[in-house]
């Protein structure tokens, strides 16, 4: 669900600001601004899944060596 929201970001916000305000330069630099956002966003919850795997691994081996 969070991927089909960051895909469809990327496209719509450039189209819909070329439209309101008609001006190319500015839709191509929300492109890149848009593109930016989603890929640290991408890159933030990659690294919050990794810690919370991490974390399971560690309570699953403390489990085990009870």
């Amino acid at each position: 669900m969070v991927r089909l929201y960051r895909s469809s970001t990327l496209m719509t916000l450039p189209l819909l600001t070329l439209c309101i305000l008609g001006d190319s330069t500015f839709a191509a630099i929300t492109a890149v601004v848009a593109a930016n956002v989603v890929l640290v966003a991408y890159i933030v919850s990659s690294l919050r899944e990794d810690r919370a795997e991490q974390e399971a691994r560690k309570v699953s081996e403390s489990r085990k060596d009870r």
